[in-house]
């Protein structure tokens, strides 16, 4: 927890009004209306993996107590002991969560590769990697160590799109091939300058079991990227 976030919040309590004084349907009006909401709100990452276990009134009571002064309903100690079979407790709820979650992407992916590797034109190579050539240019295929300038669009299997160059400045990104997710090093490899291509990754040729944060990309999704090589760039 950012300790700056939680003196704000906690700040912006104490200057708050009374409890129940504004609705939640309530228009904001004020800088300190959009103040107060939005503190509130960027606090809610702090909340997230405990959410099942806070009830928010509740929380927002022993934080008002606190504030008035007033005395504690439940004891120092009982309250340390509370939190950390609550935080155990839903610890192991929220590991159990994200295994069933795993275990669903990689299956559903599985799936839809299963399919996806009998439709017209998918060729599947020994390391795994499906790709369909869009388009197929004339210039030269590139080695490991080569740098690239690439356009591509990202999306799940059912459509979702999570990244594309077209929102970037010079609309293209460049990258060290080496460096780059299996899928992408083995695939840029079979193109040629010029050619457009689509590459389906098994979640062992993109982020696999731990998946990224940004763009948010969760574990064992399967990825599909429209990929075009414009260039093996010069150092």
């Amino acid at each position: 927890m950012k300790l700056p976030v939680l003196v704000l919040f906690i700040l912006t309590l104490a200057c708050a009004e009374p409890e129940n004084a504004k609705s939640k349907t309530t228009p904001l009006q004020t800088t300190r209306d959009k103040f107060s909401y939005g503190l509130g709100y960027d606090f809610g990452p702090n909340m997230k993996h405990i959410k099942s276990g806070v009830d928010l009134q509740m929380f927002l009571r022993g934080l008002e107590d606190y504030l008035n002064e007033k005395p504690a309903l439940v004891s120092e100690q009982e309250r340390q002991n509370i939190r950390s079979q609550e935080f155990y407790r839903i610890g192991e709820e929220y590991i159990a969560h994200q295994k069933e979650r795993e275990q669903k992407n990689l299956q559903d992916g599985e799936n839809f590769l299963a399919e996806n590797k009998t439709r017209p034109g998918v060729i599947t190579t020994a390391g795994g990697l499906q790709y369909l050539i869009l388009s197929e240019g004339a210039g030269p295929r590139p080695t490991p160590d080569d740098r690239l300038k690439v356009k591509y669009r990202g999306t799940f299997i059912d459509g979702k799109e999570f990244s594309n160059t077209e929102a970037q400045l010079d609309k293209s990104s460049t990258f060290l091939l080496r460096s780059a997710i299996p899928g992408w090093l083995e695939g840029f490899q079979l193109m040629r300058v010029g050619s457009k291509y689509r590459f389906f990754l098994h979640p062992n040729l993109a982020f696999g079991k731990i998946g990224q944060e940004a763009p948010a990309i969760p574990p064992n999704a399967t990825l599909i990227y429209d990929v075009e090589l414009l260039e093996i760039m010069t150092e």
